[in-house]
């Protein structure tokens, strides 16, 4: 599984031989309080900016995007990822390598998860 696209954590991903799953990450945030009008706008455009990510990283893999698995998940909080890739029989995340995984929460998760998580070189 690469999260949080970039082209290295996905030309890391390509270099295994092993199912590939790239997510794109759509935070949701909760609105409390009567201050804030919510419409949604802000939700469709995460969308929008993570589906571009998934296209994006459909156009890097080339010809191995057929066999990659591509996943758009909205989440409430950090342990909803590592909620999803447990549930899809993920073994391993490679993450970024602008994010540090030990800083990053939802790297973390996944780790406690006993998901192994590696950055990309």
């Amino acid at each position: 599984m690469v999260f949080r696209e970039r082209r290295r954590a996905i030309a890391a991903a390509l270099a295994r031989e092993e199912p590939l799953t790239v997510l794109a990450i759509a935070p949701r945030r909760e609105v409390r309080g009567n201050c804030i009008v919510y419409t949604g706008a802000l939700d469709e455009a995460i969308d929008e900016a993570a589906e571009r990510d998934l296209r994006d990283a459909r156009r890097i893999l080339g010809d191995r995007a057929e066999q990659a698995t591509f996943v758009l998940l909205a989440t409430h909080s950090d342990g909803d990822v590592a909620e999803w890739a447990l549930r899809a029989g993920v073994q391993r995340a490679i993450v970024a390598p602008r994010r540090r995984w030990r800083t990053d929460a939802v790297a973390r998760a996944l780790a406690r998860a006993a998901i192994e998580v590696s950055v990309a070189p």
